[in-house]
């Protein structure tokens, strides 16, 4: 009987699929081998897990998650194994290390070496798009530049113009916030007269766990329903949209007064819809929540010792009531010394994660 060419395709599969993995295991092997003798490395201790899959940690972590007992969790397990050793999850090996020298060579002197790896990348992919959080290698370089660019034109040291909005949201804080919307006293500028983006802090709050349940889901959360979760990025985007519009605009106004604030800086090294909104994301979340967390978190240590506060106290009166200047910033080292210690005792952001490129 006459055998067509398709016919053979199964068989030559059958043979060749092991032998390239087979191979491509014995590369990955000798790879390995020559990284650990070159940097003398050891294995770590492994985590002692239930199950072939690394589930058990994953209940444990999640559960201590919603007991809002994460960060004492995750410091007794490295009580328990140490300041570096390996789990498994869903058969892909996971490194914990609180080690400063691999915590140098990962943020660090190998920094290229890592990614962001595709779990991230796709957890995270329908709020922040190509954003810098998003980028590994050249492109991750050409957007911190750009960013960095533009926060270096931004007018982030001209206190006066800040306090200029700051001031009246203070005082309405003071006296009016027990009987009107938190929203409702903000800045001019931060308030949504015509009412499209109702809601846009409670969608950005769902949006933001809604990226960090895709990411602990993996793959996994292609099974979940999403709609709800895609709706709220939607309306995160329209908000950040009418901004990069107002943004654009203003450039584009010849007679108008020119616009210095960070997006407005970002504008002059690129006109990308697209990234200037992913950038402004990205920046919403990382300058307001982890900075307002931060004050929260130096209230509330520096409430429990009245010495500390005496202290600083002391150290802004030679200013005599007036507002500090970037030179005077850079003085007051006992005020530096209180947000290290804030970040070293309840850091905002308190893991990272990485993958090996």
């Amino acid at each position: 009987m006459d055998v067509g060419p398709f016919c053979l395709v199964p068989s030559v599969l059958l043979l060749v699929v092991p032998f390239w993995l087979i191979l491509s295991y014995i590369e990955t092997f000798r790879s390995r081998s020559k990284l650990i003798r070159k940097h003398e490395c050891h294995p770590p201790l492994a985590y002692p897990q239930r199950g072939p899959l690394g589930l058990s940690e994953i209940r444990e972590s999640t559960k201590a998650f919603h007991a809002r007992t994460f960060l004492e969790w995750t410091c007794s397990q490295y009580k328990l194994h140490g300041n570096t050793f390996a789990s498994s999850y869903l058969r892909q090996t996971i490194i914990h290390t609180i080690e400063p020298k691999n915590i140098k060579a990962v943020l660090g002197t190998n920094f290229h070496h890592y990614g962001i790896g595709w779990r991230k990348k796709y957890a995270f992919k329908p709020l922040f798009g190509n954003s810098l959080f998003q980028l590994d290698g050249r492109a991750w370089d050409r957007s911190r530049a750009a960013l960095k660019a533009a926060f270096n034109h931004a007018r982030v040291t001209e206190f006066a113009a800040t306090e200029e909005e700051v001031d009246p949201f203070l005082d309405k804080l003071r006296t009016e916030s027990t009987t009107q919307p938190l929203l409702d006293l903000a800045p001019e500028g931060y308030q949504d007269h015509d009412g499209a983006e109702e809601g846009f802090l409670e969608a950005m709050k769902r949006a933001g766990a809604g990226c960090e349940k895709r990411w602990q889901l993996g793959l996994f959360s292609l099974l979940v329903p999403q709609e709800s979760f895609h709706s709220d990025v939607a309306r995160v985007h329209r908000y950040m949209e009418k901004r990069v519009d107002d943004v654009l605009a203003s450039a584009s106004d010849t007679n108008g007064s020119k616009r210095l604030d960070f997006l407005a800086c970002l504008a002059q090294h690129t006109t990308d819809w697209n990234q200037l909104r992913d950038e402004a994301c990205v920046l919403f979340i990382a300058a307001a929540d982890t900075l307002a967390s931060l004050l929260i978190n130096i209230i509330f240590l520096v409430g429990k010792y009245p010495s500390v506060w005496a202290r600083l106290r002391m150290e802004i009166e030679p200013l005599g009531g007036q507002s500090p200047s970037p030179k005077d910033l850079k003085q007051l080292k006992y005020h530096g010394y209180c947000v290290r210690e804030a970040l070293r005792l309840l850091p905002v952001l308190p893991n990272n994660s990485r993958e090996a490129s």
